[in-house]
């Protein structure tokens, strides 16, 4: 019961999301981009990732979608980093990555505002 609590969110992505195409073909010179980011725990889901509203850093918003607290390793290998993070059930949380200096912080779901607590590098 518990595997399967953890995969419904996924299939209910999957099954309910329209098909995504991308038409790109690449010459094969070059070298491999690293991905931006990447989860230990395939359980947490990365809900966004986009640039703040505010400034040129980097919005990473994770969600825990079973109900029960978590930790997993969230690396941003472009940037050179790794981070543990916890999340409570149900939590998102969202953090807010300089790409000028790699700083990591928690931030509220708005970006800003008295959230602006632990900084993580």
């Amino acid at each position: 019961m518990k595997e399967r609590l953890e995969r419904i969110d996924r299939e209910a992505l999957e099954k309910n999301e329209g098909l995504f195409m991308l038409s790109f073909f690449p010459g094969g010179r070059g070298k491999t981009p690293k991905p931006l980011a990447v989860l230990e725990d395939d359980v947490v889901l990365v809900t966004a990732i986009k640039q703040a509203e505010e400034g040129d850093d980097l919005i990473v918003r994770l969600f825990e979608p079973t109900g029960e607290s978590r930790s997993t390793a969230l690396s941003l290998p472009a940037l050179g980093k790794k981070l543990k993070v916890n999340l409570s059930g149900f939590e998102i949380k969202t953090l807010k990555v300089s790409v000028r200096t790699g700083r990591i912080r928690e931030v509220n779901l708005l970006e800003s505002g008295p959230d602006n607590k632990k900084e993580q590098s």
